[in-house]
């Protein structure tokens, strides 16, 4: 935990530290990650033909999981550290994203969904957690609100930026 120097910094200040910079980047990673899945996930399924319906369950998958996944959070925490988890989840998430656009059945994209959705279900609480742990004491709010705020602006500008990628290349590298 970064020492109190009892004089007050910018809050961009914060990004100087190493251990903080990381979480934010992989804060940032994963909200884009949610971002693009719920975008692009009804795009590629109307891509191979699938109904609202079909989609919206394989989506449903993905939001089961995200809320399993945190039920059995402090169960896991018994035996992995945060790191371990963050990390793991991380690669869950990451592979399970390489396979989508190789996906064409419900079964499978639903699983893949799934997966997406217990890999990112574990690095908000992860993260959050290990931000508090790393920030010095007086500037937990600052730091927290520092989180939200590039969050936000992911969430905004991802979706715009990988639909005209999408559109431009195609859906699968988007999720590559």
């Amino acid at each position: 935990r970064p020492k109190s120097t009892g004089r007050k910094a910018g809050t961009l200040a914060l990004l100087r530290e190493p251990g903080l910079r990381a979480m934010y980047v992989v804060a940032v990673l994963a909200s884009s990650t949610w971002s693009i899945v719920i975008f692009l996930i009804p795009l590629y399924g109307t891509q191979i033909g699938l109904g609202a319906s079909t989609i919206g369950i394989i989506i449903g998958g993905f939001s089961v999981a995200t809320v399993v996944i945190r039920v059995v959070l402090p169960w896991l925490s018994r035996y992995f550290t945060s790191w371990q988890m963050l990390i793991g989840s991380l690669l869950v998430a990451g592979l399970a994203l390489a396979l989508i656009p190789a996906a064409t059945g419900v079964v499978a994209l639903t699983l893949l969904s799934a997966g997406i959705g217990m890999g990112l279900g574990l690095t908000g609480p992860i993260s959050q957690a290990l931000l508090h742990d790393l920030a010095p004491p007086e500037r937990i709010g600052e730091l927290l609100g520092l989180r939200v705020t590039l969050i936000n602006v992911s969430h905004a500008g991802v979706p715009i930026l990988s639909g005209a990628v999408g559109a431009a290349i195609g859906v699968g590298p988007v999720f590559w």
